[in-house]
Formats: structure tokens, C-alpha cells, sequence
């Protein structure tokens, strides 16, 4: 670079540095197209003034020679110096976009060549990366070597960072935990922001999950006041996945459609997206039965009053008969019903776009890209809960068999194993298919099923899910009369079930205090109920085949509480 250029960049960089975009951007507009680094800190001010957005910054800030594919692998080159700047930018625009493999996939080889990277900019990759890639519920992305590589660059670099107040705070704020959190200094709105950000994080990670509502909220307010535009989108989406796991699924909602324009290239972002949009569909759906229920059982209640009924008929409604129904009114919200189950279905849409490029399927899919496994998992898992919700039964089963074919190469996770099996066999029920149902069970181990794997376990959601599908199953094919079925379900599913249950509460009573006597006696009630139901299929089918002494000893073994 001859002096002249030389001489442009220090202008420019003055320019930058006083904040004077405007005159920054005239300057590197005048450079050379061909000068990599003018380019590239184009685009970042560009960025800045507004002028172009952040998948057209990420797209100018890779190489010239760089293809898109090439972010896959760990190849990152120097062309001139101070290259590693861009890389960082590139890096910090995917993760704040929800690329977060792809970030750390640059990062992690930046962090490789530490010895070759300026300071400023080494701290604040090893900063990002341990942010993205951190143990915690969004820490998959994460590699066995990493922590090592991390240890590595800290160890070898921490003396130069101690250098500069400002380096060493970014350090001591990146690698803080609840202990040293409040440490960190906070005195300006920017720091604030940060600051609040991070503890929302950490107290989320802790499961106080309304703590980290509050901190989101402070961290959003100190956001806005300093103007910065690229910090308030990732606090606003760390917002939102609070709001999500508090079941506040509207604040979810609301918080992800500020920030689907810079989260769109995110299929990590659509799938909580859909997430949040099944969870509101599913509570209308809900409360819309409740309410047509409702509406029936008084329109039969005016019958029987009325002597136009016999009193009993209301209860002679069998699994799969054709039935006339009462005069119902017209569904409320149906409006709103149908804008819930669009937006449920363009956020499945665009995950799976993004999951399954062109020419890939599902199971091609999950070997080409590892890393994007559960969440092709769960996108197909909400595309089956929407299905359900409009009571496209084939289409359920049709998508459930699909992912039933993946969970063969690569396991499920335990919780939405059993989430599917609930869908699945709701449908075939639905479908009159009960003998389909029960061959769709046997497809999985029911000791996994009904008591999780090691690493993890059924939450009490999920458990009553598959509690409630058993039993459901049990009385469909007592409702058709296939009795070696009905028994079957009951004394082999039920039993462990039974079993599991009781195992756990001694478990609980062992490791129980004074301090969690509430949750216990929430739990034991739900194993009462479960016990009580299994016990009594358990008399009912045995009186039915005319065993009334065996059906006497099982009468003998429910025990009842006031």
C-alpha cells in the first residue's frame, strides 16, 4: 500500500473514531474497489449510517474468493493487516443474527492463530466465543477441545489484556458467573445494557426465569437511551426466549416479530419462533373445546329438561361413533385462530427452508450438518403439533413416521420423543387406527418412554402426557371391545408407569426437607390419581372377562384417602 492510501486510512480512521460516519464513508468510497481492507471498513460504516443492512454487511465482510459453503470449515486466512478485524465483524453480525455455528466456527479459527491477532481484537473473540459456546441451554455449539483452546489463549495472552483497563473488563465480564457477576462495572447506559443482559442470562440459566424478565427489561431501557440499534435486537430476543420459557407465549410472539428482520437468516430463530406461536395456538385450542363443550352439555342439559333426551345418552358417546351434535354457535376467534395457525405455519416453513437446503432431505440433512440436528428434530416435531391443532390427522402420522425414521439414526430427545408418540397416537385414534396406535408404541422402549434416559429425564409435563396416552389408548380398545388389547396396555405400559412412579416418590422422600414439602405433596397427588386410574382398568377388566376373584384382589390393593 503506498503512502497515499496509507494516509486515506488514518483519515478515515480519525473520522471513524469521531463518530463522523458521513465523512468516513466519502473517504473509503474514494479508494480502490480492489483494496480488501478500504471494503471492508465500508461496509461496517455503511452498516452504520444505515445504509446497507446487516446480511449485506456479512455478505461484503467475507473474502473475495470466499464462497458461502466455506463457513463450514475452519480455514480462516489473513489477506493484509488487520484482517482479523473483519473476521470478527463477520463472526459478531452471524451470531447476533443466530448463526451461531457459523460464528463459531470463524472464531474458533481466529482463536487457533492467537499468536497472529492483535490484542484488541483477540479479546474480544475469545470473549464472543466463550458467550455463544458456553455450557448452558443454548452451549451445544460447543467443542470437546474448545475449553482447552480457551484455557490456552487466556493463559498465554491474560498479561498483554491487563495492559488496558477496558480489555480486561470485557474478560472479566465474559467469563463472570453469579458469584463475581455484580463486579463488573456498569456506571454508563452501555455498560448497563450489557451488564443487565448478562445477569438476565445467568439468572435464566438458573431457572429464575421471572428475575431474568426484570433484568431484559432493565437492559432493554438502558439499550434505548444510548441509541445503540445492534445491541437492543439481541437483548429484545434474549426477552422473548425468557418470556417463552415463563409460558408467556403473546411477549414472546411480540418480541420475536421486532427482531425476525435481523434474525431471519436463523433457522435456530424460527423454530422458537414456532415454538412460541404452537404454544398460543395450542392454549386457544384449548379454551375454544372447553368452551364448545361447555355450549353442548347445556344444549343437552335443555333437552333432558325438556324430556326431548333420555337422561343417559349424553353418556353412551363412544370413541369413533357418528354422533349429531347440538346446534353450536359460531366459533370465536376464529380470525384470530387462523392468523395464529399462519404464523405457526410460515415460521415451521422458513426453519425447514433453511434446514433442508435444495436437494437435501431430512435424513440427508441431519449427516451433512450434525450440528443442526435438533432443531430439524424439532421444526418437524411443530409442523405435526400444527397439524394437530387443524386436525390434519394423515399429515401428522404421515410426518410422525418421518421423524420416528430420524430417531432411528439420531435419537430424540426423551422429551419430544414422547411429546410425538402423544401427537401420533392421538391422530390414529382419531383416524379409528387404535391397532396402528399400539404398533407405533412398540416401535420405542418403554422404559425410555416412560422414565426418560439418563441424561435426560421426563418432566412432569411430558410424563402425564404419556400417562394420559396409555390410559386413553387402554379405554379406546375396552370402547371397541378388544380385550387381550385393553390388557395388554393396562398390565404391561401401566404397570411400569406405576412402577417408575413409585420408585421416584421413595426417591423423593429420601432426599426430601423441609424446604420442598410443597412440590412433594403436588407430586404425590398426581402419582395418587395415575395409581387410582391404573387400578381401576385393572378391576374393570377383569370383571369384564368374569374374573371376579382376581378382579376382588385388585379392588384390595387402591387404598383411599379422605
Amino acid at each position: 500500500m503506498d503512502d497515499a492510501l496509507r494516509q486515506q486510512l488514518e483519515n478515515a480512521q480519525k473520522a471513524f473514531d469521531a463518530q463522523n460516519y458521513q465523512t468516513c464513508e466519502s473517504i473509503l468510497q474514494s479508494m480502490p474497489k480492489e483494496d480488501l481492507q478500504a471494503q471492508h471498513n465500508l461496509a461496517i460504516v455503511r452498516l452504520l449510517l444505515g445504509h446497507a443492512d446487516v446480511e449485506q454487511t456479512i455478505t461484503a465482510l467475507a473474502d473475495g474468493a470466499a464462497d458461502e459453503k466455506d463457513v463450514k470449515s475452519a480455514a480462516v486466512t489473513l489477506l493484509y493487516e488487520g484482517h482479523e478485524t473483519a473476521h470478527f465483524n463477520r463472526a459478531l453480525l452471524l451470531a447476533r443474527s443466530g448463526l451461531v455455528h457459523e460464528a463459531a466456527v470463524i472464531l474458533r479459527a481466529l482463536l487457533g492463530m492467537h499468536s497472529s491477532i492483535a490484542p484488541a481484537v483477540l479479546v474480544r473473540a475469545v470473549c464472543l466465543f466463550q458467550t455463544i459456546t458456553r455450557t448452558s441451554p443454548g452451549g451445544r455449539n460447543r467443542q470437546r477441545t474448545d475449553d482447552e483452546m480457551i484455557q490456552k489463549v487466556l493463559t498465554e495472552n491474560m498479561s498483554k489484556f491487563a495492559e488496558t483497563p477496558a480489555l480486561l473488563s470485557m474478560v472479566n465480564g465474559a467469563f463472570a458467573d453469579m458469584s463475581n457477576i455484580h463486579e463488573v462495572p456498569h456506571n454508563s447506559d452501555v455498560e448497563g445494557s450489557v451488564y443487565f443482559n448478562n445477569l438476565g442470562v445467568l439468572t435464566m440459566t438458573d431457572s429464575k426465569v421471572n428475575v431474568a424478565s426484570l433484568c431484559f427489561a432493565k437492559a432493554e431501557k438502558a439499550a434505548v437511551q444510548c441509541n445503540a440499534f445492534l445491541m437492543r435486537q439481541p437483548i429484545v430476543y434474549n426477552a422473548g426466549l425468557c418470556a417463552l420459557i415463563r409460558g408467556e407465549y403473546e411477549s414472546a410472539i411480540a418480541c420475536f416479530l421486532s427482531v425476525q428482520e435481523l434474525m431471519k437468516k436463523s433457522p435456530l430463530f424460527w423454530v422458537r419462533f414456532a415454538e412460541a406461536a404452537v404454544g398460543k395456538l395450542q392454549i386457544q385450542t384449548r379454551n375454544k373445546a372447553l368452551e364448545e363443550y361447555e355450549r353442548m352439555q347445556d344444549h343437552f342439559s335443555e333437552q333432558l329438561r325438556s324430556g326431548k333426551m333420555l337422561p343417559n345418552y349424553e353418556y353412551l358417546l363412544l370413541p369413533g361413533a357418528v354422533i349429531t351434535q347440538g346446534p353450536l354457535a359460531d366459533p370465536k376467534d376464529s380470525a384470530v385462530d387462523t392468523a395464529l395457525e399462519s404464523l405457526v405455519a410460515s415460521a415451521v416453513q422458513n426453519a425447514l427452508f433453511l434446514l433442508l437446503p435444495q436437494g437435501y432431505t431430512a435424513s440427508s440433512a441431519i449427516e451433512a450438518f450434525p450440528h443442526n440436528v435438533q432443531l430439524i428434530h424439532f421444526a418437524l416435531f411443530y409442523w405435526c403439533a400444527l397439524e394437530t391443532c387443524r386436525k390434519n390427522y394423515a399429515v401428522v402420522v404421515n410426518v410422525g413416521y418421518d421423524l420416528l425414521s430420524l430417531h432411528e439414526r439420531r435419537p430424540l430427545s426423551p422429551n419430544l420423543h414422547a411429546a410425538l408418540f402423544s401427537y401420533m397416537v392421538e391422530a390414529l385414534i382419531h383416524l379409528n387406527e387404535p391397532d396402528r396406535a399400539l404398533k407405533v408404541l412398540r416401535r420405542s422402549s418403554l422404559s425410555s418412554l416412560v422414565v426418560g434416559s439418563s441424561s435426560e429425564q421426563l418432566d412432569s409435563h411430558q410424563q402425564s402426557r404419556v400417562e394420559a396416552l396409555f390410559i386413553n389408548l387402554a379405554i379406546t380398545h375396552i370402547a371397541n371391545g378388544s380385550w387381550n388389547q385393553a390388557t395388554s396396555v393396562v398390565e404391561s405400559l401401566l404397570t411400569l408407569i406405576y412402577d417408575s412412579r413409585v420408585a421416584k416418590e421413595k426417591e423423593n422422600d429420601n432426599s426430601s426437607n423441609s424446604t420442598n414439602n410443597n412440590n412433594n405433596n403436588n407430586s404425590s397427588s398426581s402419582i395418587q390419581g395415575v395409581v387410582l386410574v391404573y387400578h381401576l382398568l385393572a378391576v374393570f377388566l377383569e370383571l369384564a372377562q368374569g374374573n371376579r376373584e382376581k378382579a376382588q384382589e385388585a379392588l384390595s390393593r387402591v387404598t383411599w384417602t379422605a
